[in-house]
C-alpha cells in the first residue's frame, strides 16, 4: 500500500499555491500518494469535514505543513474573522491531535525557499523541519524529506557480529555511552481502517491481564482464528479492544498486513437498528484489495473477503455484533445475517500455521452458530466482571478516597460492572469535594433495571440531579437519546432549534433549545431555554465548549475534533431515550419529526450507492418514531429507496443487494419482531403489502422460518379483503416457501389455493403462474400425473395469451423441464450406480479374462478395482472441530421405514429403468426414448434462453443454462457417446457434448450466485458436483457438495439436504456403507467414504423423505439402497 500524505497550507497567493501543487505532483511521481485540495472539485460533505477526514491517522500516514507567515497568522487567529477560516480550522484539528497523542510522528513542517523557522507554529517548533529549494532528489532538503516519508535512512545499521572475548583490563573502567535508538525501515505500509469507530468514554483501565494475554497469544500464532468476547453492556469490551489495539500499534502491528475495524454501534439486538452487513462487506472488500463489483451471493462474498484477509495476514475487528444477532427472546444469539456467519466459519477453517489471520469480535451475547465448534480455531470467552482488586484500582484512577475495605464493598455493590464503577468514580470526582467513597450514599437506590444498565441507570439519575434538571448538560444528554449512533452536530442543531410549536409541558422539566450562529463555525452555539438561565443568554463558543468538555470529563460523552459527532455509551443513549419517551412523549415525537424532515430534505432524491442511502434509512426510523408512518413508507421507502415497486423498481435490492438494510427499514413499521403485526397507523392495504415485503426480505436473507409468519398473516388479510390477485400472489409465494422448508403437504394445499384465488382474479398471467406453482409442489410430493396436467394447462394459457412466446419460460419453464426430465434423471443415475457397482466388484483372478477397463473407469479409476481418487481428508484447511460436510443435519427419532419389495410409494419405479432391468430387451428402446426427451428439453431451453438473454434477467438465464446442462449430462450418460470417468491415452478427445455441458454449467452457477437466490443455488451446485465427479474432479465435486450442504443447513432446506445425502452417496459410496476402496480387501483405509458412512447417509435420507413427504426421490433412493447397500430396493418389472 503506498504512503499517503496530506498537504496543509494556506492560499497566500496564486504563485504560492502553484508551488505547493508542484511539490504534490513531484511526490506523486516518486511514489508517494498525495491528497491536496487542488485535486478536489467540491467535496459533498463540505471543505471543513473533508479536511478533518484527511487529517485523521486512518486517512494519512503524514501531514506536510507548509509554513508561511500567512499560514501562521491564520492558525493563531491574527487576521479578521471572515478570512482564513479553513486554515484556522485545520490548525485547530492539528493542535488537537498533537495534544491528544502527546507526541508527533505524522506532522512535518515544510519551509519552501524564502521562508524561515519563524513561520513554524509553536507546537511544531521542536519537530524536525525540511527546507525545500527544489522538488527533486538532488535537493538536500527534498531528499531528506523523501527518506523520512519512505523510511529509507541515509545510514543503514550493519548486521550484528559475534561478541569478541576480551582479557581482563587493569585500566580504568570504560564509560558506556547510552545507546542511540534506531528506527528500522518499513517494508510495508498500510493504514488501519476504522480505529476511530471504537469509542471509549473515559480514562481508567484496570485488570484484564488474562484477556490481553489471550488476545496476544491468538495474534502471535496461536490456533484461534475467531476470538469472541461477550459480556453485558458496559462490561468494558470496547475498552479492552482499544487497549489491546493500542499495544499492537505501538509495536508496529506485529506483522499485520492490514487492520480493519468496524463497529455496529451496538444498542441491543433490535432489527430497528438498521444494522446489516452489506456496508461492512463493501468497505472491507475494498480495503483488503478487492476490485470490481462485489459478489451478491452471501457465501461467495464471505469467501472472497476471507481469502483476501488471509492473504495479507489481516486483523479483522468487529465491535458490537449483537445487532446482527437474534435477541434473547428469539433464537438467542443466532446470527441473522448469513454472509457474516459464513465469513466466520471460513476464517476459522484456516490453520494458524498457513494463514494466521484473526477476527476479534465483541458482543453482548455469544454467537450460537459457533458454539458447537468451539475449540482450537474458535474461542468464545466471557468477559467477567471486575474483581475486587481491579475494581479498586479503577476507582483509585479517579482519585476516589477510602479504605480498601470501603472500596471493595462499593465494587461488590456495583457487581464489578466496569462502566458503572467508572461513572461512580467520575461522579465522586466532579460532584463531591473530598472524593470519598462514602459519598456514594447520595445516589438514590433505584430499582435495578438490567435492560438499561442496572447500576449505571442509578448513576445517570444521580448525574441529572447533580447537573440540574434544567441544565444544558442534562438537556444535551436527553437529546442524545434520539440517536442510536454518534450524533452528527448538524442533526443535533436540528433538535436544538426545536419544533415550530413547543410541545406541551409535561412532568419532565425539559425545555426546547434555540440555536444561534457564531462567526467562526456555523454550529449551534446557544443553549438557551424558554426561561433563560442566568449567565447563558447568548453564550460564546467558549461557553459552549466548556459544556461539552464538562460532559466529556465526566465520561458521559466522547468526541474528537470540534466538528466530530458527539457520541455516548449505548447505555447512556438507551437510558435517556427511554426516560424521554416515557416522560415527554410529545417532544419525543416532535424531535423525530424534525429529524425526518431534515434528512429527507437534505439527502439527494435517489442516491445511487448503499452509503448514499444511509440518511434515508435513518429518516425511515425517525419518521416511524415520529408517527409519520405513511410518509416514511410511501415517500421515502417505496419512492426513494426502492424507486418504485414495478418491473423496474426495487432498486436497493436488485441493484445493490441491500436486503439487510431494507429489512432494517421495514422493521420500523412493525410493532414487534414477530413480524405479524404491522403498525395500525397504516391502512390495511399497506399493512398487507408490508407483510409480503418483509417475508420476501427474510427469505432473501435465508431466514426462511421467520418468513412464514408474515406471509401467512398477509395472505389472511388479502383473502378477507377479497383482493384476489394479491391473495393469489401471497398464496403462491407461501407455497414456494413451504416447499423450500420441506412442508410439502402445506405447499400442495396453498398451491391449490393460489390457483383458486388466481381464477377468481381473472388475471391470466397469475392463473398460468400459479398452476406451475401447484404443479411443482405436486411433483415433489410424487404425484407426477397431476403435476403434468397442471403444467400442460399452464402452457396452453401461455400460448393462447402470448403466441409470440408459446412455451413456459423463466421459473415456470424451469419447473416444467424439471418435471419432463425426472424419469430421465433416474435413468442417468442408474448408469452411475451400475458403473460404481461394476468398478467396485471383486475382480476375477489373473487369466480369467480381460476386464473392460474403459467401462469400469470411474472417478479417476485407472484399472479394475482401483479406488476413486478421493483424498482421505475432506479439506486440509478445515480443523477437526469444524464439520466439512453438511452441518447439523436434523436428527430424527424412531426406526427406519423400510421400502416394501417391489414398490416405491406414489408412482412406483419409472419402468423400465429399475436395477433389475440391466439386461432387459426393452432397455435400448427406453434409453432411446430418454435421449429423445433430453433433446426435446434442450430445444425448449435453447428457445427460452434466447428470450431471456436480451432482457438480462439473471435468474432466468441461469435456470435455462442449468436445464441445458442437465439435459446434456443425462443424454450423455444414456447414450454413452462420450467418455466419462477414467480415460486411456488411446481414447479420442472428449466430444463437443461434454464441453458443452461445462459451458452451460459455468454461467448457470455464476448467475445463480449473482442473482442471490439461495433456494435455487444448490440445484446448480449438485448438478456441477455430478459433472465434476464424472470428469475426475473429485475435489471439486466434494467442494460443491459441501457448499450446497451449508446453504441447505442454513435455510433449513431439508429437501436439498436429502438430495445432497443421496448425491454424495451415489458419487462416492460403495456397497455396505464403506468407501469404494474398502471392497475387494485392498487398501481398505486409504479411501474411505469422506462423510463417514454411506449406510447412515442413506438412512438419514430415507428419514428425511418420510418426514417431509418427498416422494419424488423415492425411486432414486430405492435404487441407491439396492446398489450401494445390497438391500431391498426398487426392482423393476
Amino acid at each position: 500500500m503506498p504512503i499517503k500524505t496530506f498537504i496543509s497550507y494556506s492560499h497566500d497567493n496564486p504563485a504560492h499555491s502553484a508551488r505547493v501543487l508542484d511539490l504534490a505532483q513531484r511526490l506523486l511521481d516518486h511514489g508517494v500518494d498525495v491528497v491536496l485540495d487542488q485535486f478536489e472539485i467540491r467535496p459533498p460533505s463540505g471543505w471543513p469535514r473533508w479536511c478533518e477526514e484527511q487529517l485523521k491517522p486512518e486517512s494519512s500516514h503524514f501531514v506536510l505543513v507548509v509554513c508561511t507567515p500567512t499560514y501562521l497568522d491564520r492558525i493563531e487567529d491574527k487576521i479578521p474573522a471572515d478570512e482564513g477560516r479553513g486554515v484556522y480550522w485545520e490548525g485547530s484539528v492539528v493542535y488537537s491531535y498533537l495534544y491528544d497523542e502527546k507526541e508527533n510522528r505524522r506532522f512535518i513542517p515544510i519551509l519552501l525557499e524564502g521562508y524561515d523557522e519563524s513561520s513554524v507554529p509553536r507546537p511544531l517548533k521542536t519537530t524536525t523541519h525540511y527546507r525545500l529549494a527544489a522538488f527533486d532528489l538532488q535537493d538536500v532538503g527534498y531528499r531528506a524529506l523523501y527518506r523520512e516519508l519512505t523510511a529509507q535512512p541515509a545510514v543503514v545499521k550493519r548486521e550484528l557480529g559475534a561478541v569478541v572475548p576480551l582479557d581482563p583490563e587493569t585500566s580504568p573502567a570504560i564509560q558506556i555511552q547510552p545507546a542511540v535508538a534506531h528506527r528500522e525501515p518499513r517494508t510495508d505500509f498500510f493504514l488501519p481502517h476504522g480505529l476511530s469507530q471504537l469509542k471509549t468514554y473515559g480514562g481508567g483501565f484496570a485488570g484484564r491481564e488474562a484477556e490481553l494475554a489471550a488476545l496476544d497469544a491468538a495474534w502471535a500464532g496461536g490456533e484461534a482464528r475467531v476470538f469472541v468476547l461477550h459480556a453485558e453492556g458496559g462490561a468494558g469490551k470496547t475498552r479492552l479492544l482499544v487497549k489491546w489495539l493500542g499495544s499492537l500499534r505501538d509495536a508496529g502491528w506485529r506483522g499485520a498486513g492490514g487492520v480493519f475495524v468496524h463497529s455496529f454501534y451496538s444498542q441491543g439486538s433490535d432489527e430497528r437498528r438498521n444494522a446489516s452487513s452489506e456496508l461492512f462487506f463493501q468497505q472491507a472488500l475494498a480495503y483488503f484489495g478487492f476490485s470490481g463489483d462485489p459478489p451478491t451471493d452471501p457465501a461467495q462474498k464471505a469467501e472472497e473477503l476471507a481469502r483476501l484477509i488471509r492473504a495479507r495476514r489481516g486483523l479483522l475487528v468487529l465491535d458490537g455484533l449483537e445487532p446482527l444477532q437474534h435477541p434473547q427472546a428469539f433464537d438467542r444469539g443466532r446470527l441473522k445475517d448469513p454472509a457474516m456467519g459464513h465469513l466466520l466459519m471460513v476464517l476459522a477453517s484456516a490453520t494458524a500455521t498457513r494463514e494466521p489471520a484473526l477476527c476479534v469480535i465483541t458482543s453482548r451475547q455469544p454467537i450460537t452458530e459457533l458454539a458447537p465448534h468451539e475449540g482450537r480455531a474458535i474461542v468464545q470467552r466471557p468477559l467477567d466482571r471486575l474483581d475486587a482488586a481491579a475494581g479498586i484500582a479503577l476507582l483509585r484512577a479517579f482519585d476516589v478516597r477510602g479504605t480498601e475495605e470501603e472500596l471493595a464493598r462499593a465494587v461488590a455493590d456495583y457487581h464489578g460492572h466496569a462502566y458503572s464503577l467508572m461513572l461512580l468514580g467520575s461522579y465522586l470526582s466532579d460532584a463531591t469535594d473530598d472524593h470519598h467513597i462514602r459519598r456514594r450514599s447520595r445516589i438514590a437506590l433505584l430499582e435495578q433495571d438490567p435492560e438499561h444498565g442496572g447500576h449505571a441507570g442509578r448513576l445517570f439519575r444521580a448525574y441529572v440531579d447533580h447537573l440540574g434538571e434544567d441544565s444544558p448538560e442534562a438537556a444535551l444528554l436527553r437529546l442524545l437519546g434520539f440517536f442510536d449512533r454518534a450524533a452528527e452536530r448538524e442533526l443535533l442543531a436540528v433538535l436544538i432549534e426545536g419544533p415550530r410549536k413547543t410541545p406541551k409541558k409535561s412532568n419532565n422539566p425539559f425545555r426546547v433549545f434555540s440555536c444561534l450562529s457564531w462567526t467562526k463555525i456555523r454550529v449551534f452555539s446557544c443553549l438557551s431555554w424558554t426561561k433563560n438561565l442566568p449567565g447563558l443568554t447568548g453564550p460564546s463558543p467558549e461557553q459552549w465548549q466548556r459544556i461539552l468538555n464538562r460532559l466529556k470529563n465526566m465520561h458521559l460523552i466522547a468526541f474528537d475534533g470540534p466538528r466530530d459527532p458527539i457520541d455516548a455509551h449505548p447505555l447512556v443513549r438507551e437510558w435517556f431515550a427511554a426516560a424521554l419517551e416515557k416522560e415527554s412523549p410529545e417532544f419525543w415525537r416532535a424531535g423525530h419529526q424534525r429529524l425526518f424532515e431534515h434528512l429527507t430534505a437534505t439527502t439527494p432524491q435517489r442516491p445511487d450507492t448503499l452509503e448514499g442511502l444511509q440518511p434515508l434509512y435513518q429518516a425511515v426510523a425517525h419518521g416511524c418514531k415520529g408517527d409519520l408512518h405513511q410518509k416514511a413508507l410511501a415517500d421515502v421507502y417505496r419512492d426513494r429507496i426502492l424507486r418504485g415497486t414495478g418491473h423496474d423498481g426495487f432498486y436497493s435490492q436488485r441493484k445493490l443487494g441491500a436486503f439487510g438494510a431494507d429489512l432494517g427499514a421495514v422493521a420500523n413499521f412493525f410493532v414487534d419482531s414477530s413480524w405479524r403485526r404491522p403498525t395500525s397507523n397504516l391502512p390495511p392495504a399497506d399493512q398487507a403489502w408490508l407483510l409480503n415485503e418483509v417475508a420476501v426480505l427474510l427469505r432473501a436473507l435465508g431466514r426462511l422460518e421467520e418468513a412464514l409468519a408474515p406471509m401467512g398473516v398477509g395472505l389472511e388479510m388479502e383473502r378477507d379483503q377479497e383482493h384476489w390477485e394479491n391473495a393469489a400472489t401471497s398464496a403462491s409465494n407461501l407455497s414456494q416457501l413451504e416447499l423450500t422448508l420441506g412442508r410439502i403437504d402445506r405447499a400442495v394445499e396453498d398451491g391449490g389455493q393460489s390457483v383458486e384465488f388466481a381464477d377468481r382474479s381473472g388475471e391470466w398471467g397469475m392463473r398460468m403462474i400459479n398452476r406451475t406453482t401447484h404443479g411443482d409442489a405436486l411433483h415433489q410430493a410424487g404425484d407426477r400425473g397431476e403435476a403434468l396436467a397442471l403444467f400442460q394447462a399452464a402452457e396452453a394459457m401461455q400460448e393462447e395469451n402470448q403466441p409470440e412466446y408459446p412455451r413456459l419460460y423463466s421459473l415456470q419453464g424451469f419447473r416444467y423441464c424439471d418435471l419432463l426430465l425426472s424419469e430421465v434423471e433416474r435413468a442417468a443415475w442408474l448408469e452411475v450406480l451400475r458403473r460404481v457397482d461394476k468398478a467396485a466388484r471383486p475382480h476375477p483372478p489373473k487369466g480369467a479374462g480381460a476386464p473392460d477397463t474403459h467401462d469400469d473407469g470411474w472417478l479417476g479409476s485407472s484399472a479394475p478395482g482401483a479406488s476413486p481418487q478421493i483424498s482421505s481428508e475432506i479439506s486440509s484447511e478445515i480443523p477437526s472441530e469444524i464439520p466439512s460436510e453438511i452441518p447439523s443435519l436434523e436428527p430424527f427419532q424412531g426406526p427406519n421405514s423400510p421400502v416394501s419389495p417391489g414398490g416405491c410409494g406414489p408412482g412406483g419405479p419409472y419402468p423400465p429403468y429399475g436395477p433389475g432391468n440391466a439386461d432387459s430387451p426393452d432397455r435400448a428402446r427406453a434409453i432411446k426414448e430418454g435421449i429423445a426427451a433430453c433433446d426435446r428439453v434442450t430445444a425448449r431451453a435453447t428457445q427460452t434462453l434466447g428470450w431471456a438473454e436480451p432482457r438480462k434477467f439473471l435468474l432466468d438465464i441461469a435456470l435455462d443454462h442449468l436445464t441445458l446442462a442437465r439435459a446434456g449430462l443425462y443424454r450423455g450418460l444414456l447414450a454413452g457417446d462420450f467418455g466419462l470417468g477414467a480415460r486411456k491415452p488411446s481414447d479420442p478427445p472428449r466430444s463437443a457434448a461434454l464441453a458443452d455441458i461445462e459451458a452451460q454449467l459455468t454461467p448457470a452457477v455464476e448467475n445463480l450466485r449473482k442473482a442471490g437466490t439461495m433456494d435455487h443455488l444448490p440445484r446448480g451446485l449438485l448438478t456441477r458436483a455430478w459433472y465434476r465427479a464424472l470428469t475426475n474432479d473429485a475435489d471439486g465435486a466434494r467442494a460443491d457438495l459441501i457448499d450446497a450442504g451449508r446453504i441447505a443447513a442454513d435455510g433449513p432446506m431439508p429437501l436439498f439436504e436429502m438430495d445432497i445425502l443421496l448425491t454424495r452417496a451415489r458419487l462416492f459410496g460403495g456397497r455396505d456403507g464403506a468407501g469404494m476402496g474398502d471392497r475387494g480387501g485392498n487398501n481398505a483405509n486409504d479411501n474411505q467414504y469422506p462423510w463417514g458412512s454411506v449406510t447412515e447417509d442413506l438412512q438419514t435420507a430415507r428419514r428425511l423423505m418420510d418426514k417431509h413427504g418427498y416422494h419424488r426421490r423415492e425411486g432414486e433412493l430405492a435404487d441407491a439402497e439396492e446398489f450401494l447397500l445390497g438391500g431391498v430396493g426398487a426392482a423393476g418389472p
